[in-house]
């Protein structure tokens, strides 16, 4: 097979792993500012006890806090925060597979000399 034709697969291959990993992080980043929404909502009090960074600009820190509190127990939470969490793994194989991509392309192209 042509190294060109390689080296333009493991571009596009690190191109899409790429996307899919950002696809992931911003469905995350959705979940987690529903869950510091639905936890103002549920919670005032203890939202309200947050620092005004926390409320109004870090919503993972927030909800990070709830989490490691030891006062506070809540199966929805959990299950909610759980949910949030469920695309790590994917992302870091996403991660691994566009980096991998991209090293055997970087190599392709200096040591074996694959050109476009």
């Amino acid at each position: 097979m042509n190294g060109g034709v390689m080296l333009q697969g493991l571009v596009l291959i690190a191109v899409f792993a790429a996307g899919y990993v950002t696809v992931l992080k911003f469905n995350e980043d959705r979940r987690i500012r529903d869950l510091a929404f639905w936890l103002r909502r549920t919670h005032p009090q203890r939202w309200e006890a947050l620092p005004w960074i926390m409320q109004k600009a870090d919503r993972l820190g927030a909800v990070e806090s709830f989490r490691q509190d030891p006062e506070f127990h809540d199966a929805e939470f959990d299950s909610r925060y759980a949910a949030a969490k469920t695309t790590r793994r994917r992302q870091g194989v996403g991660l691994v597979v566009a980096g991998i991509a991209i090293v055997l392309a970087v190599f392709g192209y200096q040591v074996l000399g694959w050109r476009v």
